[in-house]
Parts: structure tokens; C-alpha cells; sequence
């Protein structure tokens, strides 16, 4: 599928007499497509219905998945993927959750409802809720209250607080009191697994450096760890103490040089923004123009904006800058 940029793109490079060959090596298409699209122009492209599910990858899971849903209709796609990769699943979580949703059973009445339980210390769920509150000693003001509560998944022991805000100190510490007032910490966090919650820590605060911890390591969480959820490690318990330390004095760092890029790009504007993420990643100014529909001359007016407002002297810093 070619976005409306890249679709641009193509169409000024054609008007300015390249060819199509050439314009296929620059963009990394097949020519064929690149012929499609300058007969198109810029029409719409047309696309028929999303097939269900992939069977190449998740074919030897089906049929689990079928017994897993049928058993269970409430399960979600997130913790069947996790199931189906433990087993060696290599694909991607969008198939699994197309395929459920193909398969699962409609909303009607059910046969029977499980009490959902869990071995002691296993599992526990975590959430936060929200209220609108009018304070005697303020009245006619509404403040919003978060209550972020626990509950342990054998014997529904409740830990809540309410709390002012729902940002990631709050989120942390709420956790800390938790575990501290059950003494201990359960295995599983309910659905939230390790890597959703690294996406909310991440969401809160990107430059929160994030160091995965399991005592059941597999290669295919160890590469997600890193590669999609920017993990700075995967440890696997018994934990090395040596090695974790060095993992958070190797997380401090990075954190503080994120919080330092930030800080230096804060006040560039959306479309300096837009120049500054493709310079650092080995564009010229010419490609980049062609890519946001620009004249070259604005594209370096652009340039030496960011030059300025980030203090660097040269493309090799602000290359460092965005690393």
C-alpha cells in the first residue's frame, strides 16, 4: 500500500521528467507499481475486503485457538497470542485477533460462567477509575479522582488508593504500596502482561528507560523485548545482581540523554519536526522535499532552523542528537 506522501512523490518525480526506473530504485518499488500509481494519479486506490487471519504462520495453532474460545469465550486476543507463542508462534498479533474475531461466538446467552480464579500469588488486576468529585471546603469546583485499585485473582484481597493523578509516578508508586501491603508481588498483572505495561510506562513518559525481567524466557519475547518495545535488556531470573545493576546504571544514562534530546527539540515546530526525523535518518534535503511536497530552498530554510533551535554545528550532531 503507497500513502498519499509517497504517492506525491511519485507524481513530482514523473513531472519533473524522471524515470520510471529510476523512480522505482529510489523509492524501493517495483516499476509495474510505479506505472499503476502514475496512471492513477491521484485517485484513490481501491482495495477489496481484508481477508481473515494469515494461515501460513498461525495454521498449526487454529485449531487450539478454536478450543480455546469455544471453552473460554471471554479470553482475550492478547493472552491466547501470548499462549500460542510460548508454543513457538512467530507471527503477529493482528492475525491471531483477526481470526478470533472470525470465529468467536456472538453475543448471546451463555451456558454456564466460571468463577475466575487463580493458584495463590499468581495473578492480580489492575486498574484505574474514574470520578467526578465536588470537595465540600471548594464548592462549585468538580475535581477528577483516580482510584487505582488491585485485586488478587485467588483470594479478592482489594488494595486501592485514590489518587489525584494518573501519570507515571502515581502509576509506580500506587504499585509499590501494593505490593507492599500483600507482601510480595504476583506473577501475572491479569492481561496487562510485561510488554503492555511497558507501552503505558511509555505513553506516560518516553523516555522512561525499560528493563524486561521473566522466569520464563523464550527467543521470541527476548526479540520483542528489544526490537519492538525498546527494551535496554532481558534479564531472566535467578537475576545476575552484577548484570542488573549494570542494566539500570546503562538505563539512568539513557534516560538522561533522552530527556536532553527532548528537552533541545521541544520548541521546534510540527514541520521542523518532520525535517529533523528524516535528516537523522540519512535524507537529503532534495529526497525530503519530494517526500513532504516542499521546495528544496524551504526544506534548507527548515534545516537551519532546527540547526538553530538545537543548538548543533553540523548533520553528524544532530544525527547523535536523534540516536
Amino acid at each position: 500500500m503507497i500513502r498519499l506522501r509517497e504517492l506525491m512523490m511519485i507524481l513530482e518525480l514523473h513531472r519533473q521528467g524522471v524515470s520510471i526506473s529510476a523512480i522505482a530504485r529510489r523509492t524501493g518499488r517495483d516499476p509495474k507499481t510505479i506505472r499503476k500509481y502514475i496512471k492513477r494519479g491521484v485517485e484513490g486506490p481501491v482495495y477489496g475486503p481484508r481477508a481473515l487471519g494469515r494461515p501460513n504462520k498461525l495454521a498449526p495453532y487454529l485449531e487450539l485457538l478454536r478450543e480455546r474460545v469455544t471453552a473460554f469465550p471471554d479470553l482475550t486476543a492478547a493472552r491466547l497470542t501470548r499462549e500460542i507463542r510460548e508454543l513457538g508462534y512467530m507471527g503477529a498479533y493482528t492475525a491471531v485477533k483477526r481470526f478470533l474475531a472470525a470465529i468467536r461466538p456472538e453475543n448471546g446467552p451463555k451456558p454456564f460462567e466460571v468463577r475466575f480464579e487463580t493458584p495463590p500469588g499468581i495473578q492480580a488486576q489492575v486498574d484505574f477509575a474514574r470520578f467526578v468529585v465536588d470537595f465540600a471546603d471548594e464548592p462549585g469546583i468538580s475535581r477528577i479522582v483516580w482510584l487505582f485499585s488491585l485485586v488478587l485473582g485467588h483470594s479478592r484481597f482489594l488494595f486501592a488508593r485514590y489518587v489525584m493523578h494518573q501519570d507515571l509516578q502515581t502509576l509506580l508508586r500506587c504499585h509499590m504500596q501494593a505490593f507492599e501491603t500483600i507482601g510480595g508481588v504476583p506473577i501475572e498483572m491479569g492481561d496487562l502482561d510485561g510488554f503492555a505495561f511497558a507501552d503505558r510506562i511509555r505513553s506516560l513518559d518516553p523516555t522512561t528507560a525499560i528493563i524486561f525481567m521473566t522466569a520464563w524466557p523464550t527467543t521470541a519475547n527476548a526479540v520483542d523485548s528489544v526490537r519492538r518495545y525498546g527494551g535496554l535488556d532481558y534479564l531472566e531470573k535467578p537475576l545476575d545482581e552484577e548484570r542488573l545493576l549494570a542494566a539500570v546504571a546503562e538505563g539512568v544514562d539513557w534516560s538522561r540523554q533522552r530527556r536532553r534530546q527532548m528537552s533541545r527539540t521541544a520548541a521546534l515546530s510540527p514541520r521542523e519536526r518532520q525535517v529533523f526525523e528524516l535528516l537523522i535518518q540519512g535524507h537529503s534535503n532534495k529526497v525530503i522535499a519530494g517526500m513532504l511536497g516542499l521546495s528544496p530552498k524551504t526544506v534548507e530554510d527548515h534545516r537551519a532552523s532546527v540547526m538553530a533551535k538545537t543548538g548543533v554545528n553540523g548533520l553528524a550532531q544532530l544525527i547523535a542528537l536523534g540516536g
